[in-house]
């Protein structure tokens, strides 16, 4: 064979294995730059999602001072109509803060489903059910007491919804 011949054929030779290794490259490359688009979709979808929690949990805990506040003027009011009549549970709220009590709950129960955290959400939402018995007692000894244990469970919820909250951060 010829010089030229030989010549051709590195050169097609040369051709071939360097188109080879470009499109190798560029196949490389978009796989590499797909894996990279994906982990940053994941890195802003977590990202998200904790946003989301932090802001939940903040306002879980502005609302559930309002609302521990609003059944203790409830309570009150409670006890100021029992030492005037005499009888319990036939006392009806002031509009306002009835009012205030049921918008509170709404608040509150919405805020709670949306909590992630299963223990937490458990906890919270046995809280807001021994919150709400304070109004549904039939006695002012039993309202008294079911008020009164409420205060140490509020103040372990608020301790675990703070570290939770300081976790998302």
């Amino acid at each position: 064979m010829e010089a030229a011949s030989w010549g051709f054929i590195g050169t097609l030779v040369g051709a071939v294995v360097g188109a080879s290794a470009s499109v190798l490259t560029t196949a490389i490359n978009n796989w590499n730059s797909s894996r990279l688009q994906q982990i940053a979709k994941s890195h802003d979808r977590a990202e998200l999602s904790r946003a989301f929690q932090r802001e939940t949990l903040l306002a879980t805990q502005d609302a559930l001072q309002c609302f521990i506040r609003l059944i203790a003027r409830s309570h009150l009011a409670d006890l100021e109509a029992h030492r005037a009549t005499g009888s319990w549970g036939k006392n009806m709220l002031p509009e306002d803060l009835s009012e205030g009590v049921r918008m509170a709950n709404q608040k509150l129960t919405a805020l709670i489903v949306r909590i992630a955290d299963d223990s937490l959400r458990l906890e919270l939402a046995a809280l807001c059910d021994g919150i709400n018995a304070v109004l549904l007692t039939r006695s002012r000894e039993e309202a008294e007491s079911i008020f009164n244990s409420l205060t140490s469970v509020f103040g372990r919820a608020m301790v675990n919804l703070g570290s939770i909250l300081r976790n998302t951060y």
